[in-house]
């Protein structure tokens, strides 16, 4: 059986990532929660786990598909941008953490495989 759950019914990023002795992988739009959390990520990556970050590429066509909220295509695009910097910026000096975007051709593909 199959369980699907709401987001509020999920427990709170931060303490997943808290108690993590291995790899961690994150995966969003904008990598809001990793600004969010970017403390507790340093402490993580500085104690020897690896930590992989994928963003959506803010100039690929798909942002205009996740109109979530209703949000301004410009707005969720700058937002993206934004985040990505932030993100560079406080983590550039450690080794243990990789930021990636997933490029438009790569959603291309997995468009058409559906």
């Amino acid at each position: 059986m199959i369980s699907i759950k709401t987001r509020a019914k999920f427990e709170r990023m931060e303490e997943i990532v808290k108690r993590a002795t291995h790899d961690i992988f994150i995966l969003g739009i904008n990598l809001e929660s990793v600004v969010n959390m970017s403390d507790i990520l340093f402490f993580k990556a500085n104690s020897g786990i690896k930590i992989k970050l994928l963003a959506l590429d803010p100039m690929c066509s798909a942002v205009e598909h996740f109109n979530i909220n209703n949000i301004d295509t410009d707005y969720r695009r700058n937002k993206i941008i934004t985040n990505l910097n932030i993100i560079q910026n406080k983590f550039c000096s450690c080794t243990n953490i990789s930021l990636h975007v997933l490029i438009e051709y790569l959603l291309r593909g997995a468009q058409e495989l559906t």
